[in-house]
């Protein structure tokens, strides 16, 4: 009898640990039916990072789902380009937000939020910018955001998006090549966390740049208090004492420079040896050097086969065991 209370005892605790998990870590994933294809594509992203997801057909219960789980999801990511977004839906959205949810939105859905002058106002300041729409293929985290250092690119052009802050509380983080809108925008209130794009980061090319679509969604989901830099959150992650300090990080100057530029890898000493990688725009690999023991390496402007390369941009990642980094520069000659 003893035995058989133990084990139950055990069922229990290990039954009541796996809630508490989903409770801490559930994704609701929404979208039409004929966008299904899509939603598992992030669903797909999501196992990879060690995220729980659920993919709910928005027309048929999404409303019913989020009543009857609403206190084992964290983040809701609605998947696009049209949703008929009620009042009810608004109203369930903004309580959602204010008891500490988190929010993405994708494929214009941005748009039919604002059809809302509340919820514009109170939780969604993006709008629309003119511009000549260019094409563009690669982005960048934007300096000082959250985004700050990591680089990403698509296998095909996309057209510039024309998505900007309206005002207060959003921030761009993530920008394109051609500067005509932005790629991504998130809440810098600290009450709540939104993240908006116009364009398909589930497709981020995984060969084209140094940072690939995972690490994407892992910094988004660190802005989301769902993930630290080591992994998915338990319970007590982002308790001050478990916040992660970044040990190194990577820095190069002069930037722009027009002959020769130091990259150094601050905190060297905490870090175990890798080489870095000099990639140019297109993604293609330009040269690979080796940091010395102080942690700076130096870079000529040269490829691999010591012949010049053109101005433009440039993109020096370092990588080892337990670090990744990546940084812009700019070669004007």
């Amino acid at each position: 009898m003893k035995i058989k209370l133990i084990i139950l005892n055990l069922f229990l605790l290990i039954f009541s640990f796996n809630i508490s998990k989903a409770a801490q870590n559930d994704v609701l994933i929404t979208a039409l039916a004929e966008n299904f294809s899509t939603a598992e594509e992030y669903e797909e992203i999501f196992d990879g990072l060690g995220i729980i997801s659920t993919i709910v057909d928005y027309d048929a219960n999404f409303i019913n789902y989020l009543n009857e789980n609403i206190d084992t999801i964290q983040t809701i990511f609605f998947i696009g380009p049209t949703l008929d977004l009620s009042d009810e839906v608004l109203t369930k959205i903004a309580t959602f937000l204010e008891d500490d949810g988190n929010l993405y939105l994708y494929d214009d859905l941005w748009y039919e939020f604002l059809q809302s002058e509340w919820f514009f106002e109170d939780y969604l300041p993006v709008n629309w910018v003119t511009c000549d729409v260019p094409t563009f293929r690669t982005f960048s985290g934007v300096d000082n955001t959250w985004m700050d250092g990591y680089d990403f690119g698509f296998a095909t052009d996309r057209l510039a998006s024309t998505l900007m802050p309206f005002g207060p509380g959003m921030e761009v983080v993530l920008e394109d090549d051609v500067y005509c809108g932005c790629v991504a925008a998130a809440s810098d209130r600290p009450e709540y966390h939104i993240v908006v794009t116009e364009f398909d980061l589930e497709n981020t090319d995984d060969d084209l740049y140094p940072n690939n679509r995972q690490d994407l969604f892992r910094k988004i989901f660190e802005y989301f208090d769902v993930m630290t830099s080591s992994g998915v959150c338990d319970d007590d992650c982002m308790d001050d004492s478990a916040v992660p300090v970044k040990s190194a990080i990577m820095s190069n100057y002069p930037n722009p420079f027009n002959s020769t530029t130091v990259i150094e890898i601050s905190n060297s000493k905490q870090i175990s040896r890798g080489n870095i990688r000099i990639y140019s725009l297109s993604g293609s690999l330009v040269r690979e050097i080796t940091p010395n023991e102080s942690g700076k390496a130096y870079w000529d402007g040269m490829n691999q086969a010591g012949e010049n390369v053109p101005s433009g941009i440039y993109f020096a990642k370092y990588a080892d065991d337990n670090n990744s980094f990546s940084l812009k520069m700019t070669l004007i000659k």
